[in-house]
């Protein structure tokens, strides 16, 4: 290191300091508020409409402007000796706001650029990364629902006694990582993506086609919700569906599946699926559906759906047959399936 970039480093270092001791020591009351430490990343997350690490790097001056302007102070002067003098998201201090723009609004250079805050809704910086031996549930066996809590775009789940994170949804806002409480390193943090990504919403028509094009590759159940594939599930059975369910995966969702019988729509109805579509489908399984106002597409409805070889009915068909009303089978199911 020669003498400028050690004054520089050492400027930076002490400004940070300067500023953590501006921010709430406190939580409202007596008790002291430990910071986190804060890990290196070799791609740190930028605010949305920088767009990607090469070209805000080759854009951003260093002005201060955006730090200056950031309501929620997650934007922070780098202290890292390659990204000197720019800014970068920390989440220690705040989260990205998704209905906030400033930053790209007083940016005098382009390097953050204007988006509207329905663009901005749509940019993903990074993706939130769950470490379950700093999780307080693992750690301690503490009930801690913080991050689930204040995701602003529901992309965590507790699922299976545990945080899972749906990377589809997740924008990389730092909102989990702000709010957990795990110390002396937070158990979930974001990491940047070196080029931000942009998830439209595309036409159902286009989003049903993709859907089969990933079913008929070998699937066996294609999840999609906000315009996008968000869950695609491999495995057989009803294990995984429950699942599905149970990390709430199938709210106001368009599910495609190879068959659906009286187990899968039970499970689909009662996770609150929008749209279920099947080649082939049991009348019992609409029933269920269309019982709880899901809308039902299927090319072919038959009286009941037969087994693997096509000797007798579907095991599972058959068990559920006698059973009334979706969340009474959706019980039956996680009785059969040992709990799940």
């Amino acid at each position: 290191m020669n003498r400028r970039e050690f004054v520089c480093a050492s400027a930076a270092r002490a400004g940070s300091a300067a500023l953590a001791v501006e921010d709430k020591t406190t939580d409202g009351g007596f008790a002291e508020v430990s910071w986190p430490e804060r890990v290196g990343a070799d791609v740190p997350a930028l605010p949305p409409g920088a767009h990607g690490a090469e070209r805000f790097a080759a854009k951003c001056v260093g002005c201060g402007l955006c730090a200056a302007a950031c309501p929620s102070k997650c934007l922070r002067p780098s202290t890292d000796l390659r990204r000197m003098g720019r800014v970068e998201l920390d989440f220690r201090h705040g989260w990205c706001r998704p209905g906030c723009v400033k930053c790209g609004e007083v940016c005098p250079s382009g390097a953050i650029a204007r988006l509207s805050v329905r663009e901005k809704r749509l940019v993903h910086v990074g993706h939130a990364v769950w470490t379950k031996a700093l999780c307080l549930r693992a750690a301690e066996n503490v009930e801690c629902h913080a991050c689930e809590k204040h995701c602003p775009v529901r992309a965590i789940s507790i699922v299976g006694g545990f945080p899972s994170v749906d990377r589809g949804r997740c924008i990389g806002c730092g909102a989990c990582e702000h709010y957990c409480p795990a110390r002396p390193r937070t158990a979930i943090r974001v990491e940047g993506f070196e080029v931000h990504r942009e998830v439209r919403p595309i036409s159902e028509a286009d989003l049903v086609a993709e859907m089969g094009d990933v079913l008929y590759g070998g699937k066996s159940c294609v999840v999609a919700r906000d315009g996008v594939i968000s869950d695609v599930v491999e495995e057989r059975g009803v294990r995984p569906l429950l699942g599905l369910l149970d990390g709430g995966r199938l709210g106001r969702a368009v599910v495609m599946v190879r068959v659906c019988g009286r187990a899968a729509a039970a499970i689909f109805a009662e996770g609150g699926a929008a749209k279920v579509i099947a080649p082939v489908m049991s009348k019992g399984a609409r029933e269920l559906l269309e019982a709880k106002g899901a809308a039902v597409v299927a090319d072919e409805v038959v009286d009941r759906i037969l087994n693997r070889e096509k000797t007798g009915g579907c095991p599972m068909e058959e068990a559920t047959n006698a059973i009334a009303g979706a969340s009474e089978v959706v019980a039956a199911l996680r009785a059969m399936a040992g709990g799940r």
